[in-house]
């Protein structure tokens, strides 16, 4: 669905990569029902943080890279505006943990602006344009998430 596969493409691009810590990908394709149970049993034994990586609706321009934290409250999960995994909010994803009474450590979005959700084989030129901006996003936060959890410091310069 055109750019809608960006987080899939995504994962799949760092997936493969050497990182200097404990990292697991999972690929999701309907959120909630792929993510939920990956996640679920370790959640229960450990303090995990999680990164959902998609195309995204925020009303910017196509393309434009979003790293956008949750925080959470007993209540759930919540952001300042509207952001949309397209027709399912995040926030609505994440609602059985809470009502399962489990949490993440930490819950962030990296997400890219799509351009179009329509039917396609290939990323829209605003996509392409901003891909490396968007890989990169990713693998500074799979970094700055394994630093904090082994002690280091994040390096100068990294976001």
């Amino acid at each position: 669905m055109s750019d809608d596969a960006a987080g899939l493409r995504a994962v799949r691009e760092v997936s493969g990569r050497a990182w200097p810590g404990p990292v697991e990908f999972v690929e999701a394709t309907a959120c909630a029902p792929d993510v939920l149970p990956a996640v679920t049993p370790r959640l229960y034994n450990e303090p995990l943080d999680i990164i959902v990586v998609d195309a995204v609706s925020t009303g910017r321009p196509a393309g434009t890279v979003v790293r956008s934290p949750l925080e959470y409250s007993r209540t759930g999960y919540g952001h300042a505006g509207r952001l949309s995994l397209h027709t399912l909010g995040l926030e609505a994803m994440l609602a059985p943990l809470n009502i399962m009474g489990i949490a993440p450590r930490s819950v962030t979005l990296v997400g890219v602006e799509a351009g179009s959700t329509l039917p396609g084989d290939g990323l829209t030129g605003a996509l392409v344009d901003s891909w490396d901006s968007f890989i990169q996003a990713l693998v500074d936060e799979v970094l700055a998430l394994i630093s904090g959890s082994m002690g280091f410091e994040s390096a100068p310069g990294s976001s």
